[in-house]
């Protein structure tokens, strides 16, 4: 019997960082936008973001100071979204495209690597020898409106990952359950309006920074309070879809159990 309950214990936490790893692979934050460092303007990179899947493109110039543009296909692993860095050639656009005339060669490697939702480096190490690595940010090209009326409803699936500190043992656990969720801006500050995974009322309100399509509430001044009188400091990183829907997530600061939720929400 021994054996067996051994045997059982052992099977579970072999078990247990899968389940945590895919979960956390879930959890990720839309990079979708356009990036760049303001010092040094005139560069890019657009990205798309798929999951754990960002397709993007680089508008950058080579040596010669001649405008040059190329893509990458990267994968999330380690923290970091990484791929091969493609250069593609092709018939001038007034010719009749044919398959025959498209070039696609390796030139390379890319990194993105986030530091926060609006923040990371790009790497670009490419087969000559050369690397650029460069500090990037949202780029806000018109700051963003709410797009809805302060009456909107959303209904949102809100995934919560907790992490509780045992006694130097980290205890971990998710959760996902559905809420309607509403968003209001009044001024610079703004709130977020929703419901835990007990059903208490709860919302996130402060001061709003905009960068790119991000809204962001920082922790130095972010409160997320509910109704049982929870109360404890938050970040808040919210955009708005092109569907008219939301997606975003929170982190909670200096609180034990830890909470990071990431959510997406449609329009009722």
């Amino acid at each position: 019997m021994f054996h067996i309950a051994r045997f059982i214990f052992i099977t579970i936490m072999a078990i247990v960082p899968l389940s945590a790893q895919s979960q956390t692979s879930s959890l990720l934050p839309d990079y979708t936008d356009i990036w760049w460092n303001p010092a040094t303007s005139g560069w890019g990179v657009n990205m798309v973001q798929s999951r754990e899947f960002i397709f993007a493109t680089f508008f950058v110039y080579d040596r010669d100071g001649n405008p040059f543009w190329y893509t990458a296909e990267m994968n999330y692993k380690d923290n970091a979204f990484t791929g091969e860095i493609i250069k593609t050639q092709s018939a001038p656009t007034e010719n009749i495209w044919t398959p025959a005339r498209v070039q696609r060669t390796v030139v390379g490697n890319a990194t993105f690597t986030p530091d926060s939702v609006t923040t990371g480096t790009i790497t670009l190490m490419f087969t000559d020898g050369q690397t650029l690595t460069k500090q990037v940010e949202r780029q806000t090209l018109k700051a963003p409106t709410t797009q809805v009326e302060d009456s909107a409803v959303y209904q949102a699936t809100i995934k919560t990952k907790y992490e509780e500190d045992l006694r130097g043992n980290d205890h971990v656990w998710y959760t996902t359950h559905t809420s309607p969720m509403s968003f209001t801006k009044s001024g610079n500050n703004g709130t977020l309006t929703f419901t835990n995974d007990s059903g208490v009322s709860c919302k996130i309100t402060g001061p709003l920074k905009v960068r790119g399509r991000n809204y962001e509430i920082d922790d130095d001044f972010g409160r997320y309070t509910c109704d049982n009188g929870y109360n404890v400091r938050a970040e808040l990183n919210l955009q708005f879809t092109s569907s008219g829907g939301m997606t975003g997530s929170w982190e909670t600061e200096n609180r034990n159990p830890e909470e990071e939720a990431h959510f997406t929400a449609i329009r009722q």
